[in-house]
């Protein structure tokens, strides 16, 4: 649902991208019903170049069929809990990104050019509690990058690498984030409801 709200990082932006002219009071009761209706999941991305913040992107995750399927099968059905998510990278090319997309199928490529991109970063180990709806890692999750490299977005998985498990979600950066070589990608993802 918020796919196509990536690029916006607070309530009044979207808002106004959203409805342009329309009246605020008009449409805010509105917005608000449909934000309660779905989990909203901003990913901040941050390309830093010898200590400088180069570029900013964002996004908003759509949680596949499977991630979502995974979700209300353990709290209401006692299923097996998944103990720890980690974060990949999509690559450019053929990144055609659908909610029937899961972890052993889909048409997206992985970017494994990073340091140790062998083995994805485990989001769950950078987790702070959850608090006022809201869970987020709290360090950056920090991709160094060994080549140039163009990213489409993010998804995260149950497993640290191949294609088993569970896909969570998947989100497209606003605009592709391009990396040089030496570049570290710093990405923060939240999850709200």
């Amino acid at each position: 649902m918020f796919k196509t709200l990536s690029g916006f990082e607070s309530w009044p932006e979207m808002k106004h991208e959203l409805y342009g002219a329309y009246r605020a009071k008009v449409v805010t009761p509105i917005i608000r019903k449909i934000v309660k209706m779905a989990f909203c999941n901003p990913i901040k991305a941050q390309v830093v170049r010898d200590g400088e913040v180069v570029q900013t992107a964002y996004a908003y995750n759509d949680i596949v069929d499977q991630g979502m399927n995974s979700l209300l099968d353990v709290f209401f059905r006692n299923q097996t809990q998944i103990p720890i998510w980690y974060m990949g990278l999509i690559n450019t090319s053929g990144a055609s990104l659908s909610n029937s997309d899961t972890a052993a199928t889909h048409t997206w490529t992985e970017n494994t050019a990073w340091t140790g991109g062998g083995t994805r970063l485990s989001w769950t180990g950078a987790l702070a509690a959850a608090a006022t709806r809201s869970i987020s890692n709290s360090t950056t999750l920090d991709f160094a990058f060994t080549t140039t490299e163009n990213i489409h977005g993010i998804f995260i998985q149950s497993t640290s690498s191949g294609s088993t498990g569970t896909l969570w979600s998947t989100a497209p950066f606003s605009t592709d984030v391009t990396v040089n070589n030496g570049d570290t990608l710093k990405v923060t993802y939240t999850v709200s409801g």
